[in-house]
C-alpha cells in the first residue's frame, strides 16, 4: 500500500473511533478535536497522537490511533523511526505521552484499546519489550524505515489490561438503539 492509501486508512479509523467514542457517550458536548491539520499539528502529532476529547467538562484524554487492513494477532510498536544505518530516531512508543493506544483492524472490525501510560511502563520501564523480536515495517510503502517490535495481543490482554471491541457492529448498534 502506498503512502495516499496509508493515510485514507488511518483517517478512516480515527473517524471510526470518534464515531465509536461519540456513540457509547463518552464524549462531552462534541468536544473532540483530529490533530492532524493546522501549525502546531505536528507538535501535537508526536507528543499526544491522534485524537483529543474531552470525556467530561474537566478533563482532556488522548488517542493514538492505529489502523491496518489486515488481522494480526500481534501490534507493531515502533520503537525507532527514520531508522539508518547512521541514524535512529525514537518511534512513537518511545516518544509518544498519550493517554490511550487504539488499534484497529478493519478485515475483523476489531478495536484493541489499551492504557497508553501502562502499555509504556510495561514495554519501556520493565523492559518486556525487549523479550519479543524487533522488525522492520516491509506491509506499506513509507516515506522512512520503520522498525518495532511484535508484541502477541493476548500478552499485551493478560499483562497490561488490553480490551477489544467490535468498532462498527457496536457504532450500528447503538444507532439503531437510538433511532427506535
Amino acid at each position: 500500500m502506498n503512502y495516499g492509501a496509508c493515510r485514507d486508512l488511518g483517517d478512516e479509523g480515527c473517524e471510526l473511533v470518534i464515531r465509536w467514542l461519540e456513540s457509547r457517550g463518552a464524549v462531552f458536548q462534541g468536544r473532540v478535536v483530529r490533530t492532524d491539520k493546522g501549525r502546531i499539528s505536528l507538535f501535537l502529532q508526536r507528543s499526544v497522537g491522534d485524537i483529543l476529547y474531552n470525556p467530561d467538562r474537566y478533563s482532556v484524554l488522548s488517542i493514538e490511533v492505529k489502523t491496518e487492513r489486515r488481522d494480526s494477532p500481534n501490534l507493531f510498536l515502533e520503537v525507532w523511526s527514520n531508522a539508518t544505518d547512521e541514524c535512529r530516531t525514537p518511534g512513537w512508543m518511545v516518544t509518544l505521552d498519550a493517554d490511550w493506544l487504539f488499534y484497529y483492524f478493519k478485515e475483523s472490525d476489531s478495536l484493541c484499546t489499551v492504557n497508553f501510560q501502562k502499555l509504556k511502563r510495561w514495554a519501556i520501564d520493565a523492559r518486556h519489550i525487549y523479550e519479543f523480536p524487533e522488525r522492520e515495517q516491509v506491509t506499506n510503502q513509507q516515506l522512512n524505515r520503520t522498525v518495532g517490535r511484535i508484541v502477541p495481543i493476548a500478552v499485551l490482554q493478560r499483562e497490561v489490561g488490553l480490551r477489544t471491541y467490535a468498532l462498527i457492529r457496536e457504532i450500528e448498534a447503538r444507532e439503531r438503539e437510538a433511532a427506535s
